[in-house]
């Protein structure tokens, strides 16, 4: 018997962006860069992106 993993708050993080209605309509979801760190970290966030397919693009300085 396997037990499942608990739901941590990064995951349910993750699934509000990626089930964002933009998203569904192929937007764009806008996060800064800061708080993304701050609420899962950065790698995380880039991981999860690529997993779903989606591309990311960072811009300002």
């Amino acid at each position: 018997m396997t037990v499942p993993q608990p739901v941590t708050a990064s995951d349910i993080w993750i699934d509000q962006i990626f089930s964002a209605a933009s998203v569904h309509k192929g937007g764009v979801v806008w996060r800064n860069r800061d708080w993304v760190e701050r609420e899962i970290g950065f790698d995380r966030f880039y991981l999860e992106a690529r997993s779903r397919g989606f591309h990311m693009i960072e811009c300002g300085p």
